[in-house]
């Protein structure tokens, strides 16, 4: 059972308690793990290759966002890190869920769920810390997170509550003072009487604040939702997708295994339009495509990696990717065993570096637009995406379009490359099969010299 609906449950139960209802079988999504799972086969070697070298960059294989027993994971931290080691990972993020309790305004009911906030945030880190120093003597990063809930409410009267906000969800990097998570502008609690349903200011308020203490913050899951009923009690979570673009300062989102959709990674969607704004600007700062595992038991970490493009193998390199768009995310079977060979933008001849990830280029000519990968890609497609439109589309791993137009034009323009992998299910296509294929590459903006 994932958190979102053990933080419904849990709310659902709360609510059902205070109208006098019975709710059974709740207790077991409740309170921090008191044994982890078992874990067999350690010292297997790993499933795939965990770092590529080209030219000056060191291409390493991420997994971002795993779970813990410190929060709804299985595994123990030293066991997940040998865990990520056997599934070929270069890179492994610690992001268990800082909720430590839910309780219900008007009910007087609080619920532990189990979560940092259980243990304090000292407790965690100090234990990431350690769990650094192994990672380290076996050639991995282990990096430090959490995951957010920041805000849920109720918009319906008793007895028929109405409860939202326990989809969206943020995951956060790159702070480690106790101090700053515990003064968070974040709710822990859900009134039973109805409240009005709120704009974005209390996720950008959350948002806001991460940014302003140095962090990172990437949307996570926008097109997973909920619709859970417990008696009159109604979980109503839909897919959080517009969060993309109404959300400011947001460093990225996960892109995949969800994201790809129409709606937020596809043509035209919410990402392009973020990208269009910040070409304009309307936004401070490029949103990122990032992959997200999502880990928490039963099912493979290369479901969806984040290969980070970095001039050093530290940790602090990888928040440079994070924060600079060094990211190609990818998701399936399919793209497993490549990276990007070639993604530049020029008007004269292949430049110096071939990949330019999250860069802007200046020409004063038509662009010549390549992409690449190290090798093809049986039963792919790729599409060259300009400002949101799809200009360039052919079967392969690797395209070149020289862009007669917006050298006429001489108009600044992003450019983006998805490339869609052989899909042997059925739509509506599930992001946990591995036989759905997809990968996204971050941006290239170009402007024109005057």
């Amino acid at each position: 059972m994932n958190r979102r609906a053990s933080v419904l449950i849990v709310l659902l139960t709360a609510a059902a308690a205070a109208m006098g209802l019975v709710l059974p079988g709740c207790a077991a999504v409740m309170g921090l793990k008191k044994k982890p799972a078992a874990f067999e086969n350690s010292g297997a070697a790993p499933a795939r290759t965990p770092v590529y070298h080209l030219g000056g960059w060191t291409i390493a294989r991420a997994t971002l966002h795993n779970h813990t027993i410190y929060s709804d994971g299985c595994y123990s931290t030293e066991d997940l890190l040998e865990f990520a080691r056997q599934e070929g990972m270069a890179v492994l993020s610690f992001n268990d869920h800082r909720e430590g309790k839910i309780c219900a305004e008007g009910a007087g009911l609080c619920f532990k769920i189990g979560g940092v906030e259980s243990v304090g945030y000292d407790v965690y880190f100090d234990h990431l810390r350690r769990i650094q120093e192994t990672a380290r003597d076996q050639g991995m990063i282990a990096l430090k997170g959490i995951e957010v809930i920041p805000y849920m409410y109720n918009y319906g009267k008793l007895p028929a509550l109405v409860i939202d906000g326990a989809q969206e969800h943020f995951t956060v990097y790159g702070i480690e003072d106790a101090a700053v998570f515990n003064d968070m502008p974040v709710r822990n609690s859900v009134a039973v009487r109805p409240e009005a349903i709120p704009d974005e200011k209390p996720w950008q308020d959350f948002v806001d604040y991460i940014v302003e203490h140095g962090g990172i913050v990437d949307a996570v899951h926008l097109e997973d939702g909920a619709d859970m009923w417990y008696g009159p009690a109604h979980g109503a979570c839909p897919p959080p997708a517009d969060n993309l673009h109404r959300i400011k300062r947001l460093t990225g989102f996960s892109a995949m295994p969800s994201g790809w959709r129409e709606k937020t990674g596809g043509p035209g969607g919410w990402w392009d339009t973020d990208l269009a704004e910040y070409m304009a600007a309307l936004r401070q700062a490029p949103v990122w495509a990032i992959a997200d595992t999502d880990y928490h038991c039963d099912q493979s970490m290369a479901i969806a990696n984040t290969l980070l493009y970095m001039r050093e193998f530290t940790e602090q390199e990888v928040l440079r990717c994070m924060r600079e768009g060094r990211m190609v995310a990818l998701m399936g079977d399919a793209f497993q065993d490549s990276y990007v060979s070639e993604w530049w933008v020029s008007d004269g001849g292949m430049p110096e570096d071939p990949i330019m990830l999250g860069a802007t280029a200046t020409v004063k000519t038509a662009p010549t637009v390549r992409f690449a990968l190290d090798h093809d890609v049986a039963g792919t497609r790729a599409r060259l995406i300009r400002n949101g439109v799809v200009v360039m589309e052919q079967d392969g791993s690797e395209l070149t379009f020289i862009d007669q137009d917006q050298g006429k034009n001489k108009e600044p323009a992003f450019y983006r490359v998805e490339v869609i992998g052989p899909r042997q299910s059925d739509p509506p296509y599930n992001p946990s099969d591995m036989r759905v294929s997809e990968l996204f590459v971050n941006p290239i903006f170009v402007k024109f010299a005057r």
